[in-house]
Protein backbone atom coordinates (compact mmCIF):
# COMPACT_ATOMS: atom_id res chain seq x y z
CA UNK A 1 0.00 0.00 0.00
CA UNK A 2 1.54 3.36 -0.84
CA UNK A 3 0.56 4.82 2.91
CA UNK A 4 2.37 2.24 4.49
CA UNK A 5 5.78 3.22 1.75
CA UNK A 6 5.32 6.82 2.84
CA UNK A 7 5.71 5.62 6.35
CA UNK A 8 2.07 5.20 7.40
CA UNK A 9 0.89 2.49 10.14
CA UNK A 10 -0.95 0.56 8.76
CA UNK A 11 -2.72 -2.04 10.51
CA UNK A 12 -4.57 -5.04 8.59
CA UNK A 13 -7.98 -6.45 10.37
CA UNK A 14 -9.28 -8.99 7.93
CA UNK A 15 -10.86 -8.84 4.70
CA UNK A 16 -13.41 -6.12 6.34
CA UNK A 17 -11.05 -3.31 7.79
CA UNK A 18 -7.88 -1.64 7.18
CA UNK A 19 -6.57 1.33 10.06
CA UNK A 20 -3.85 3.62 9.09
CA UNK A 21 -2.01 6.03 10.73
CA UNK A 22 0.34 8.57 9.97
CA UNK A 23 2.05 9.82 13.08
CA UNK A 24 3.82 12.82 11.13
CA UNK A 25 0.62 14.25 10.13
CA UNK A 26 -1.95 13.12 12.81
CA UNK A 27 -4.20 16.05 11.27
CA UNK A 28 -3.61 14.83 7.52
CA UNK A 29 -7.17 13.32 5.71
CA UNK A 30 -5.70 11.68 3.66
CA UNK A 31 -3.53 9.67 5.61
CA UNK A 32 -5.20 9.03 8.71
CA UNK A 33 -8.52 6.75 7.70
CA UNK A 34 -9.88 3.30 7.97
CA UNK A 35 -11.15 1.34 4.85
CA UNK A 36 -13.83 -0.92 4.28
CA UNK A 37 -13.77 -4.09 2.58
CA UNK A 38 -17.55 -2.98 1.52
CA UNK A 39 -20.22 -0.23 2.21
CA UNK A 40 -21.48 -0.81 5.91
CA UNK A 41 -25.01 -1.39 5.62
CA UNK A 42 -27.62 1.29 7.21
CA UNK A 43 -28.03 -0.22 10.25
CA UNK A 44 -23.98 -0.82 10.93
CA UNK A 45 -23.08 2.48 9.57
CA UNK A 46 -23.14 4.04 12.67
CA UNK A 47 -21.18 1.29 14.47
CA UNK A 48 -18.21 2.14 11.83
CA UNK A 49 -17.98 5.94 12.86
CA UNK A 50 -17.81 4.60 16.08
CA UNK A 51 -14.61 2.61 15.04
CA UNK A 52 -13.23 5.67 12.92
CA UNK A 53 -13.63 8.22 16.14
CA UNK A 54 -11.80 5.13 18.08
CA UNK A 55 -9.16 5.06 15.86
CA UNK A 56 -8.80 8.97 14.73
CA UNK A 57 -9.94 10.71 17.65
CA UNK A 58 -8.61 14.18 16.15
CA UNK A 59 -10.35 16.27 13.90
CA UNK A 60 -10.12 17.33 10.29
CA UNK A 61 -9.48 20.69 9.75
CA UNK A 62 -8.87 21.22 5.87
CA UNK A 63 -8.51 18.52 3.44
CA UNK A 64 -7.67 18.31 -0.19
CA UNK A 65 -7.71 15.33 -2.72
CA UNK A 66 -4.99 15.32 -5.84
CA UNK A 67 -4.75 12.80 -7.79
CA UNK A 68 -2.83 11.94 -11.31
CA UNK A 69 -2.08 8.70 -13.10
CA UNK A 70 1.55 9.30 -14.26
CA UNK A 71 0.62 10.49 -17.61
CA UNK A 72 1.98 14.37 -16.62
CA UNK A 73 -1.67 15.27 -15.54
CA UNK A 74 -2.90 16.23 -12.16
CA UNK A 75 -6.36 16.45 -10.83
CA UNK A 76 -7.31 18.92 -7.56
CA UNK A 77 -10.55 17.19 -5.67
CA UNK A 78 -12.52 17.87 -3.24
CA UNK A 79 -10.85 20.58 -1.53
CA UNK A 80 -12.80 21.40 2.12
CA UNK A 81 -12.29 23.56 5.19
CA UNK A 82 -14.39 22.69 8.28
CA UNK A 83 -16.71 25.67 9.38
CA UNK A 84 -14.69 26.59 12.19
CA UNK A 85 -11.34 26.62 10.62
CA UNK A 86 -12.26 28.82 7.49
CA UNK A 87 -10.30 32.06 6.91
CA UNK A 88 -7.06 31.03 8.28
CA UNK A 89 -5.59 29.68 5.12
CA UNK A 90 -5.54 26.33 5.30
CA UNK A 91 -7.64 25.54 1.64
CA UNK A 92 -4.50 27.97 0.11
CA UNK A 93 -1.61 26.22 1.53
CA UNK A 94 -2.69 22.67 0.82
CA UNK A 95 -3.32 23.73 -2.72
CA UNK A 96 0.03 25.17 -3.02
CA UNK A 97 1.89 22.09 -1.72
CA UNK A 98 0.35 19.85 -3.42
CA UNK A 99 0.88 22.39 -6.82
CA UNK A 100 4.38 22.01 -5.37
CA UNK A 101 4.88 18.54 -5.24
CA UNK A 102 2.70 17.98 -8.26
CA UNK A 103 5.34 19.61 -10.23
CA UNK A 104 8.57 18.51 -8.50
CA UNK A 105 7.35 15.06 -6.65
CA UNK A 106 4.93 13.66 -9.23
CA UNK A 107 6.41 15.06 -12.56
CA UNK A 108 3.56 16.62 -13.73
CA UNK A 109 3.38 18.88 -16.90
CA UNK A 110 -0.49 20.01 -16.39
CA UNK A 111 -2.91 20.78 -13.26
CA UNK A 112 -6.14 20.37 -13.54
CA UNK A 113 -8.89 21.94 -11.26
CA UNK A 114 -12.65 21.33 -12.02
CA UNK A 115 -14.50 23.80 -9.55
CA UNK A 116 -17.97 25.67 -9.15
CA UNK A 117 -17.60 29.68 -9.83
CA UNK A 118 -19.95 29.42 -7.13
CA UNK A 119 -18.22 27.38 -4.78
CA UNK A 120 -15.60 28.55 -2.35
CA UNK A 121 -13.32 26.40 -3.33
CA UNK A 122 -13.03 28.48 -6.70
CA UNK A 123 -11.85 31.63 -4.88
CA UNK A 124 -9.13 29.65 -3.02
CA UNK A 125 -7.76 28.62 -6.60
CA UNK A 126 -7.93 32.14 -7.58
CA UNK A 127 -6.17 33.46 -4.38
CA UNK A 128 -2.94 31.04 -4.75
CA UNK A 129 -2.81 31.97 -9.02
CA UNK A 130 -4.80 29.89 -10.69
CA UNK A 131 -6.51 30.71 -13.78
CA UNK A 132 -9.29 29.71 -15.99
CA UNK A 133 -8.29 27.97 -18.96
CA UNK A 134 -11.74 26.55 -20.36
CA UNK A 135 -15.06 26.37 -19.49
CA UNK A 136 -17.28 23.55 -19.16
CA UNK A 137 -20.65 22.42 -18.79
CA UNK A 138 -22.52 19.56 -16.77
CA UNK A 139 -26.00 18.42 -16.73
CA UNK A 140 -26.92 15.73 -13.91
CA UNK A 141 -30.34 13.89 -14.10
CA UNK A 142 -31.38 11.03 -11.53
CA UNK A 143 -33.16 7.95 -13.77
CA UNK A 144 -36.40 6.27 -12.63
CA UNK A 145 -35.64 2.37 -12.19
CA UNK A 146 -37.44 -0.10 -14.02
CA UNK A 147 -40.07 -1.86 -11.43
Amino acid sequence: MVLGLEGSEVEDHGDHLVVVRSPSEPGSWWGNLVLLGDEPAARRRHDWDQVVTTCHPGEMRSGLGFVTDGSGVARFRSLDTGPDSRGQGLAATLVHHAATDGFEVLHATRLVIVADPADAAFSVYRSVGFATAEKTAEQQATLARAA
